[in-house]
């Protein structure tokens, strides 16, 4: 499945307008240290979207970014040796992480594709109908 990260000014905002305005459901929020949301799932008509602020400088940035999840059929350390052997330019290297396992290369391009297997359920709706892993967004 492939979604999209779309890179906002202010997540917070955009939550608001695209619960309020498209109808969006809400998903997993993560808070970050300064209280400002830094990252938010939204489903809208079945296609699951991504959040997050405007990154630093140094890490790859468009205005999108396109967010692949892995099987679990697939050998993540094996593909991202593949790719890296085959010259493929890593704006991020392999790491795992507490939301999952990921890397991230940039096209000739500018398109950043992100390779992630998450270790988190898909978490929607109201609080008491999402899974017990999702906690209360």
């Amino acid at each position: 499945m492939i979604l999209p990260v779309l890179y906002v000014s202010d997540v917070d905002t955009s939550c608001q307008y695209y619960t309020d305005k498209l109808g969006a459901i809400p998903g997993t929020r993560i808070i970050g240290a300064n209280g400002r949301t830094v990252f938010a799932e939204m489903c809208l008509l079945g296609v699951r979207i991504h959040l997050m602020p405007v990154p630093m400088a140094d890490k790859c940035f468009a205005p999108m970014q396109f967010r692949i999840e892995v099987g679990a059929d697939i050998n993540m350390n094996s593909l991202y040796t593949f790719l890296r052997a085959n010259g493929v330019m890593m704006y991020q290297h392999l790491e795992e992480r507490t939301h999952g396992v990921s890397f991230g290369v940039k096209d000739p391009d500018g398109f950043c594709w992100r390779f992630e297997r998450t270790a988190y359920a898909m978490c929607f709706g109201t609080p008491a109908a999402r899974p017990a892993q999702c906690g209360v967004a």
